[in-house]
C-alpha cells in the first residue's frame, strides 16, 4: 500500500469517526434542546443563557491561545510542548472565570434581568473545566483518532441531557440549561484523560510555549475577531431590543447550527490536519479542497433551503405552536447558511498552508462587516437582524473568492462547476415544495413527513442526473472504508 493510500484510507476514516463525534455531540444535544423548548422552557429562559454564553465563549476563545489548533498545526511536538499549552491555558482560564464572575451583576444590571448574573458565574466555572481537556481533545484530533471523541461526545451528551431534563421536570427552569453545560463539561473532561494516556508535567516549559505562541497568536486573533463578529447579533438583541427577541434568535440559530455541525464539521474537523499533510504541494491542496467542497455543497444545499422552505411547518410540529413565531427568522437564517457553506473550510485551508495570516485579516473584515449589517438590521427588528446576517454572507462569500483565487489558484470554472449540480437540483426542489398543493385536513406531522419525502426524492433525481460520477465517488469510498 502507498503512503498517499494509506493517508487517504486514514483521512476517510477519521472523517467517518467525526461524523459520529459531530452528531453524537450536536445531535444528541439537539434533542435535548428540542425536549426542552417544547415542554419546559420558554423564549426568555433561552435568552439569558445566549447572553450569558457570549460572554463565556468569548472568554473560552481568548483563553486557548490558539494553542489547541497550534499543537495540531506544527509538525513536531514534544511532551514539553504538551504541557505548556496545558498549563497556559489552564492558567489563563482561572483568571477568565474569575473575572466573568465579578462582571456579572454588571451584564445583569445592562440588560435589565437579573437571572443573567447568576447563570453567568456557575456557566464560568466550566471553562475550568473545559480547559483541562483541551490539550487531549487536540491531541486526539491531531492523531486522528476520531473514534475516542465520537465516544466521549455520546457518553458526555447523553449524561448531560439526562441532568437537564429530570432538573426541568423538577421545575428547574433556566437552571436546567446550566446543568446540561457543566455535566456534560465534567463528563467530557473526565472521558478525555481517559482516552489519553499523556499527563501534564508539574512545569511550564517556556521555551516550548513561545515555540507555539506566533502560530497560536494569529489563531486566537482569527477567533477573536471571528466570535466578536458572531456574537455581535445576541449582544445587540439581548441588550438592545429583548431578552425574549434574544431567545428567538438563540433558538432559530441552535436549528440551524445543528444542522451545519452534524453535516459539514465533520469533514472540517478531519480538514486541517489532512490539508497540513499536504501543505508544500498546492496542486493537491486545491484538489482536496474542490472535492471537500462538493461533497459538502451536495449535502447541504438541499437542508438548508428545504428548512427555509418548510421553517413554519418545523416550528409547528417539532418544537410546538407557542415558537411559530420565529419562522420568518429561521427561514432567513437557513438561507445565510446555505450562502455559506462554500466557506466552510476557507479557515483550515489558510491556516494549513501557512496562510494564518490572511485568515485573520478576512475574518477581522468578516467580524466588521457583520456587525455593521446586524446594528443596521435591528434598527427593523428581530427580522431585520436576520436579513443583516444573510448580508454578512452574500458579501463574505465575494471576498473569500477573491482570496482562494490568490492563495490557492482556484478558477471560476472549478467553483462553478462544484456548484452547478446542487444549485439546479435545489431549484427543482423548490419548484415542487411550492407548487405542492397544502392538505389542510392531513396532521401537521404527517403533512410535513409528506413534504420532506417529496423534496428529498425530486433533488436526488436531480442530482443523481447532473453528478452521478460524484455521488458513486462518495459511495464508493464510504463503502469500502466501512
Amino acid at each position: 500500500m502507498t503512503q498517499q493510500s494509506s493517508r487517504g484510507k486514514r483521512v476517510v476514516r477519521a472523517g467517518l469517526w467525526a461524523s459520529l463525534h459531530n452528531v453524537a455531540r450536536e445531535g444528541i444535544g439537539f434533542l435535548v434542546f428540542l425536549v426542552l423548548a417544547r415542554l419546559f422552557l420558554d423564549e426568555r429562559d433561552f435568552g439569558i443563557v445566549a447572553l450569558a454564553n457570549s460572554f463565556v465563549m468569548f472568554a473560552q476563545v481568548i483563553g486557548q491561545f490558539g494553542l489547541g489548533t497550534a499543537l495540531i498545526r506544527e509538525r513536531d511536538i514534544t511532551d514539553r510542548h504538551k504541557t505548556a499549552c496545558f498549563w497556559a491555558m489552564l492558567g489563563f482560564a482561572t483568571l477568565l472565570a474569575g473575572l466573568l464572575i465579578a462582571l456579572a451583576g454588571f451584564f445583569a444590571e445592562w440588560s435589565d434581568e437579573p437571572r443573567v448574573a447568576p447563570v453567568l458565574r456557575l456557566l464560568s466555572l466550566g471553562l475550568v473545566l473545559t480547559f483541562m481537556g483541551s490539550v487531549h481533545a487536540a491531541l486526539l484530533q491531531r492523531s486522528f483518532d476520531f473514534r475516542a471523541l465520537a465516544l466521549r461526545s455520546l457518553i458526555a451528551g447523553v449524561c448531560g441531557g439526562f441532568a437537564a431534563i429530570i432538573a426541568a421536570i423538577f421545575g428547574a427552569g433556566v437552571w436546567s440549561l446550566v446543568i446540561l453545560n457543566l455535566v456534560t463539561a465534567s463528563i467530557s473532561t473526565i472521558l478525555l484523560w481517559r482516552s489519553l494516556p499523556w499527563r501534564p508535567a508539574f512545569a511550564l516549559p517556556l521555551q516550548e510555549l513561545r515555540e507555539l505562541l506566533p502560530t497560536g497568536l494569529q489563531i486566537t486573533g482569527i477567533g477573536v475577531v471571528r466570535y466578536i463578529g458572531d456574537s455581535a447579533d445576541r449582544v445587540i438583541v439581548g441588550f438592545f431590543i429583548s431578552i425574549a427577541d434574544l431567545g428567538l434568535l438563540y433558538v432559530s440559530q441552535r436549528i440551524v447550527k445543528a444542522l451545519q455541525t452534524i453535516l459539514t464539521q465533520s469533514i472540517n474537523s478531519v480538514a486541517l490536519p489532512a490539508f497540513s499533510e499536504i501543505q508544500d504541494d498546492l496542486p493537491r491542496v486545491r484538489n482536496a479542497y474542490l472535492i471537500a467542497l462538493r461533497v459538502c455543497l451536495i449535502v447541504t444545499t438541499p437542508l438548508f433551503v428545504g428548512l427555509a422552505l418548510l421553517s413554519k411547518q418545523i416550528a409547528d410540529v417539532i418544537l410546538g405552536p407557542q415558537w411559530i413565531d420565529l419562522s420568518n427568522l429561521l427561514s432567513i437564517l437557513a438561507v445565510a447558511a446555505a450562502v455559506s457553506a462554500p466557506l466552510y473550510f476557507n479557515q483550515p485551508l489558510l491556516i494549513a498552508v501557512g496562510r494564518a495570516k490572511t485568515a485573520l485579516q478576512i475574518a477581522t473584515i468578516g467580524s466588521i462587516v457583520q456587525i455593521l449589517c446586524v446594528a443596521v438590521g435591528a434598527s427593523f427588528g428581530l427580522v431585520g437582524v436576520g436579513l443583516g446576517l444573510l448580508a454578512r454572507q452574500v458579501i463574505m462569500s465575494g471576498v473569500w473568492y477573491w482570496v482562494l483565487k490568490r492563495e490557492i489558484e482556484l478558477q471560476p470554472k472549478d467553483l462553478i462547476a462544484a456548484l452547478m449540480a446542487p444549485t439546479l437540483g435545489v431549484a427543482l426542489m423548490s419548484a415542487v415544495l411550492i407548487l405542492v398543493p397544502e392538505f389542510s385536513d392531513w396532521p401537521g406531522g404527517v403533512y410535513l413527513l409528506f413534504l420532506i419525502l417529496l423534496g428529498a426524492a425530486s433533488y436526488l433525481t436531480a442530482i443523481w442526473m447532473l453528478d452521478r460520477n460524484t455521488i458513486l465517488q462518495v459511495m464508493r469510498i464510504f463503502k469500502r472504508q466501512v
